[in-house]
């Protein structure tokens, strides 16, 4: 498997385990932080939960995204090595 799309792999797995924490978890830690603050803190807390729901609505499509390229550089895998042979910069990078 080429480095890059085990990368790839690795975050989306990373990912989908966190978003999957966050979509059980997130509700309830909101729901504690209101009751804990108090009324006083109900701006604060909207803010906190808009943020939380945009990171456990985006780590899916992002896992899903780093998958698909790790699917598409283990496809061209073979023309990245090639073009390695011929490009120096590119060969000096692979070396790394």
């Amino acid at each position: 498997m080429h480095p890059t799309s085990k990368k790839c792999i690795k975050w989306a797995v990373i990912l989908i385990a966190l978003g999957a924490f966050m979509m059980v978890f997130v509700p309830d830690i909101v729901a504690a932080m209101s009751e804990w603050w108090g009324l006083n803190a109900a701006a604060g807390v909207v803010v906190v939960n808009y943020v939380l729901t945009a990171a456990r609505w985006t780590m899916y499509p992002t896992a899903a995204s780093l998958i698909g390229a790790a699917v598409i550089i283990e496809t061209f895998k073979e023309s990245l090595g090639r073009s390695s042979e011929t490009n120096p910069t590119a060969k000096r990078m692979s070396e790394q």
